[in-house]
């Protein structure tokens, strides 16, 4: 018998509802307040960092957190509704490492000025995403909040906004390649939650 990938939907690998999720990551605020509470913290020095133009604390800041996504988030959390979390992990855990061999190269330099690319995805990150993920809390409460370090999605944006920073280079995009299939998972996540 020949598998028709075609009768496939993308809500046929999304094994859960929108409230089954966002109550999860609720459930997850209460009961690991600590572990929210690093990748807060986490963040404000990645922004630090990233005001200074100090590309080495940016890069063990999102390593830190790609690290904390996988262990805790994919690992752990999610992986209590989706069978293939803890497989997922693996792609935070190699963008942990991508990101530690960029701190001795970007110890070389100190960029000048940010482009203009990077300055619009650090506002869509810091201004935009809390618009972003609005209708999330017209089904659930505050606490469904995801930080980066617990979003693979906004983590993505915060490492696109460090790669960029770096000197004209193929390798700072290719560097992202390992999370892709997080993103396009996540992409597909939104649609059966909120299109489909």
């Amino acid at each position: 018998m020949v598998l028709n990938l075609t009768s496939y939907s993308p809500v046929d690998f999304i094994p859960y509802t929108r409230e089954i999720y966002y109550s999860l990551l609720a459930n997850s605020l209460t009961s690991q307040f600590s572990i929210h509470l690093l990748t807060v913290f986490i963040n404000f020095v990645w922004i630090w960092a990233f005001v200074k133009r100090n590309l080495s604390i940016q890069f063990c800041s999102l390593a830190l957190l790609w690290f904390i996504c996988g262990y805790y988030f994919y690992g752990n959390l999610y992986a209590q509704i989706n069978w293939i979390a803890p497989k997922m992990s693996w792609a935070c855990y190699i963008q942990s490492l991508v990101c530690l061999a960029f701190v001795p190269i970007s110890l070389k330099f100190r960029p000048e000025n940010k482009s203009v690319l990077t300055w619009i995805i650090f506002t869509v990150f810091v201004a935009l995403g809390p618009a972003a993920i609005w209708p999330v809390y017209q089904v659930m409460d505050w606490n469904a909040l995801g930080f980066p370090g617990l979003n693979s999605t906004t983590l993505w944006l915060l490492t696109l906004s460090s790669y960029l920073s770096m000197p004209s280079s193929k390798s700072r995009f290719f560097a992202m390649v390992p999370t892709l299939p997080l993103i396009i998972f996540n992409l597909m996540r939104f649609y059966v939650f909120h299109v489909s």
